[in-house]
């Protein structure tokens, strides 16, 4: 069972609503400390799947106070394990969350940080595009799984479809950055090393890539899925988004070699499925959130986010029917031999 401990400053004024608004809520403790100012410290040890809407209702009735804050902090482990049990009885709880996803606020929080552009975030796009670079030219498979597992767009691409789903324009852009500067500095990269390395023929790992298929948006599809599960669930980030990168990284920097070498049209079929891939990765990642009932805390808030993803998932699905024509006409309407 996974646990949670939040703490809440409220006014003195407010422990008799406060208390019982936390009696609908089973846990597996609660501590109250006295502060400076008649304020009042209220730790509490609960279920995961409460954090939200608990937070949800903490914040709709005392937001308006200055003194009002919410810490949410992970734990570990708790003793004794009899002591727990109160955590997860009741579990037909109207309020509880679906128990196979974290928070809105803990999601939002690891997808926000993720997304956006930062020397760390920088550094990863250098190392994973050298070390993708150097495996593709190379033809060395293993290089280019070490370059997936670095997995530097996994961030921005989630928070583009958190944001869809939030309705938030603030992460929208946030994420849109780090994409752009992501795949420009990838692309910039791929192309000068591709101009400089003399290559004469091209090995399987950067064919492999520079051609889009029907197994390709599959890939990507489930990239998305699993993106979008690892920031919603306990799963290290770092194991799924390896199949993150494997949409994304790989034919981006493929694309740039190939263009920076002199393959114009074998850059034009990695870049052709650089754009399936993002298109699928965001459109699974929209529906993955979605479908687990992430969704902004006010209802007004809700339905224009409803409504966002709907449109997204619309277009998504618009431009890889387009995507999809391309690839049919690029192949003359034949199916490509394996």
């Amino acid at each position: 069972m996974a646990l949670r401990l939040l703490e809440l400053v409220l006014p003195q004024a407010h422990q008799e609503t406060k208390d019982r608004l936390l009696e609908t809520f089973p846990c597996a403790g609660r501590w109250e400390i006295p502060l400076a100012d008649d304020n009042v410290l209220t730790t509490i040890l609960l279920d995961a799947k409460r954090v939200e809407p608990l937070m949800d209702e903490l914040e709709r009735r005392y937001s308006s106070d200055d003194t009002f804050r919410i810490v949410l902090l992970p734990v570990e482990a708790a003793a004794p394990v009899e002591a727990l049990k109160n955590a997860k009885s009741d579990s037909t709880h109207k309020l509880d969350l679906d128990s196979s996803r974290v928070s809105r606020e803990e999601l939002y929080h690891d997808v926000r940080d993720a997304s956006g552009v930062s020397p760390i975030f920088i550094a990863s796009v250098v190392l994973s595009t050298v070390v993708a670079s150097a495996g593709l030219l190379m033809d060395n498979a293993t290089a280019v799984i070490g370059a997936m597992v670095i997995a530097p767009l996994l961030g921005p691409n989630s928070g583009l479809a958190l944001a869809t789903v939030l309705a938030d324009f603030k992460l929208a852009v946030r994420s849109a950055k780090g994409n752009i500067v992501g795949f420009t500095i990838a692309l910039s990269m791929a192309f000068a090393i591709g101009a400089i390395w003399p290559l004469e023929t091209l090995g399987s790992e950067l064919t492999s890539r520079s051609t889009a298929g029907g197994a390709d948006m599959a890939i990507a599809l489930a990239a998305g899925v699993a993106g979008s599960i690892a920031f919603t669930s306990p799963v290290p980030t770092s194991l799924v988004g390896v199949m993150v990168a494997v949409a994304l990284l790989p034919p981006t920097v493929a694309a740039g070699i190939l263009a920076g070498a002199g393959y114009w049209q074998e850059a034009a079929g990695a870049a052709l499925l650089v754009a399936i891939n993002v298109t699928c990765v965001n459109l699974a990642g929209v529906a993955t959130f979605a479908t687990q009932g992430i969704r902004p805390k006010l209802w007004y808030e809700a339905k224009r986010a409803k409504k966002a993803s709907l449109i997204a998932i619309a277009i998504w699905i618009s431009v890889l029917a387009l995507l999809t024509l391309l690839i049919a006409y690029s192949y003359g309407f034949q199916i490509p031999s394996p």
